[in-house]
Order: C-alpha cells, then sequence, then structure tokens
C-alpha cells in the first residue's frame, strides 16, 4: 500500500474512533440536568453523522459493485 491508499484512511479512521470515544466518555461528566441530558443523548447521533459524512467523502475510492452492498 502506498502511503497516500487506504493505510492512510485507516489510519485516519483509528484517530477519529479515538476521538470519538473520548467525546463520549466525557460526556458522561456533563451535568445531570436537562441541558446535560440532551446533549448526552445527542452523541450516538453526533458520532454517527461524523462517521457517515467521512464514509461518503471516501466513497468513490470503493469499487462501483461494493456499492450496492
Amino acid at each position: 500500500m502506498s502511503m497516500t491508499g487506504r493505510a492512510d484512511d485507516a489510519v485516519t479512521w483509528v484517530g477519529l474512533m479515538a476521538q470519538w470515544m473520548e467525546y463520549a466518555r466525557a460526556s458522561m461528566g456533563w451535568p445531570r440536568d436537562l441541558e446535560g441530558d440532551r446533549h448526552r443523548a445527542s452523541v450516538e447521533h453526533v458520532i454517527t453523522l461524523q462517521a457517515t459524512i467521512m464514509a461518503v467523502e471516501h466513497l468513490h475510492q470503493v469499487d462501483q459493485m461494493e456499492r450496492i452492498l
């Protein structure tokens, strides 16, 4: 694999996963009030949205036959 190919993408995903896990962990310390509860409830959705955006950005790298899946 070249340094500009999928190996770099894997490293990027690992880095992002680490940040998302830290974000999720940090959310446990948010205040136990209405606002904190709302923010905590949104964590899964924020992470899912960011992951989807990253995946769509790299969709052109996926073989056409695999996109159907």
